[in-house]
């Protein structure tokens, strides 16, 4: 089973998926658009959300089974933030 560890609590505060965009990514980790450069090794899925195109950034440990959440949220400087990371 994936284990979801989180640097944004907001995110997620069960280990056991309950979204939709969550259950897809535990189901099929390279479900999201694989990042280059500056974000090498981060994925993210796109999801819409009371008509609101949200993005999720994550990566996956196939080594251990998880996928770390790294950032929630629109479009809007989502790049910039997750660069910072």
């Amino acid at each position: 089973m994936i284990e979801f560890h989180s640097f944004a609590r907001d995110i997620v505060s069960d280990p056991i998926p309950t979204t939709p965009f969550l259950k897809a990514i535990a189901n099929a980790p390279e479900i999201g658009e694989s990042k280059k450069g500056d974000l090498a090794g981060v994925r993210v899925y796109k999801h819409k959300h009371q008509l609101q195109l949200l993005l999720l950034a994550y990566s996956y440990d196939a080594q251990n089974d998880q996928i770390i959440l790294m950032g929630h949220g629109t479009h809007e400087n989502f790049y910039r933030d997750l660069k910072q990371l």
